[in-house]
């Protein structure tokens, strides 16, 4: 049936958006460590993190933390992080964007192109225009385009 994709046609982009996402967001982490590296060798993004949730957290949890770890702690909690961002890197590379095209026979004059997003379960986009914040924009986006007469082949 012309326009409804297949489950292996879905599963693949979903897959292809995960690592999409996931090898994002380890290109980010190495030009970060990257940088700290050169800026200030005893910091990188992940310590960061991990120093910012060990100071705001409960003592009774850090105790708790301490004595099921032991010395493996702070690995625990690094592992922990990278986990939970791993896990947002993959839903954000299959929930993102994509590029599309179409192949259009563009006759010469004004066209107005529009266009709608679609989830991924293939709900449309709302028609009522919003503001990015704090949703996210929704609405139709369209675009006036002129196409010129053309005079003859090169």
């Amino acid at each position: 049936m012309a326009g409804v994709s297949s489950f292996s046609d879905t599963f693949s982009r979903a897959a292809r958006g995960a690592l999409t996402g996931l090898l994002a967001a380890f290109t980010a982490l190495a030009v970060a460590k990257l940088v700290a590296g050169l800026v200030r060798p005893a910091t990188g993004p992940v310590t960061v993190v991990g120093g910012a949730v060990t100071d705001r957290t409960r003592a009774v949890v850090k105790d708790f933390a301490i004595s099921t770890f032991g010395e493996n702690d702070k690995a625990v909690l690094r592992l922990g992080i990278l986990m939970v961002l791993a896990d947002l890197a993959r839903q954000a590379g299959v929930d993102t964007w994509r590029q599309w095209s179409y192949p259009w026979q563009a006759t010469p004059g004004g066209h107005t192109i529009t266009v709608r997003a679609t989830d991924g379960t293939r709900t449309v986009q709302t028609e009522q225009r919003t503001r990015t914040i704090p949703d996210g924009a929704s609405g139709r986006h369209s675009v006036f385009v002129t196409v010129p007469q053309t005079t003859g082949t090169a």
